[in-house]
């Protein structure tokens, strides 16, 4: 009965910790690292696209309000916005986790 009550309190210590340390440090870097794929859904940034040509591919951009040229491929963030904001979370974290060992 004890032991099961101390087990309670420590699980609502880390619970409560991870709400006001850990939740709030998240939402942040998730916001920074998400300013590309929203400007992308907004229309503020530019397409990235590839068309083939010939026996290779021609890479480049142009305004997300254009069409498409004939059998261009959209290879925009607009896609997949939430994996793209992911992939730049993790690699934020990862490199503050690279530079932790420095600071110290």
């Amino acid at each position: 009965m004890i032991a099961g009550l101390l087990v309670l309190a420590l699980i609502g210590a880390v619970v409560v910790g991870w709400l006001l340390v850990v939740a709030p440090l998240n939402y942040f870097v998730t916001l920074l690292s998400g300013v590309l794929a929203r400007q992308e859904l907004r229309g503020q940034a530019l397409r990235a696209i590839v068309v083939p040509s010939g026996g290779g591919i021609t890479l480049g951009t142009q305004p997300a309000q254009a069409s498409l040229p004939e059998n261009a491929v959209d290879l925009s963030l607009v896609r997949k916005p939430f994996a793209v904001t992911q992939a730049i979370t993790s690699l934020i974290l990862w490199l503050a986790s690279m530079a932790v060992p420095l600071i110290r």
